[in-house]
C-alpha cells in the first residue's frame, strides 16, 4: 500500500512539473563550454571557420545529441547560416558524429552533408 502511494506522488510530482522531460531536446546557453567545443568541431568537418552560434540544443540519448544553428564562412562561399547534428559519445574511440548538416548561404540556396 505504501509502495502504491509513493509510486502515485512521484508520478504526480513528474508529470506536474512538465519543464523538464528527461531525454527530450533542451535548449541551452550559446556560450556552454561542451557547445562551444562541439560547434567549433562541426564547422572544421564542413571545412570552415565558425563566426558565431546562433541558438543551440542539447539531448540525452545514448550520449548527447546536439542541434546547433550557426554562421560560418568558407574559402569557396561567403557567410553561410547553418543548422548541425552532431551526436558525442565521450566513452567510444570516435567521440564525435556529425549526422546532418544544411547550410544556407546569402543566396538562399541550401546544401546538405
Amino acid at each position: 500500500m505504501r509502495a502504491c502511494l509513493l509510486v502515485g506522488i512521484f508520478l504526480v510530482v513528474s508529470l506536474s512539473e512538465g519543464r523538464r522531460r528527461y531525454g527530450a531536446p533542451m535548449k541551452v546557453p550559446v556560450d556552454d563550454p561542451g557547445v562551444v567545443k562541439t560547434a567549433k568541431w562541426a564547422v572544421q568537418q564542413l571545412n570552415g571557420d565558425l563566426d558565431k552560434i546562433l541558438s543551440a540544443e542539447r539531448q540525452l540519448v545514448a550520449g548527447l545529441l546536439y542541434t546547433i544553428e550557426l554562421t560560418m564562412s568558407t574559402s569557396n562561399k561567403s557567410d553561410q547560416i547553418c543548422t548541425v547534428k552532431v551526436w558525442e559519445k565521450a566513452w567510444e574511440k570516435v567521440k564525435r558524429r556529425l549526422l546532418n548538416s544544411q547550410c544556407t548561404t546569402s543566396e538562399h540556396s541550401v546544401y546538405r552533408v
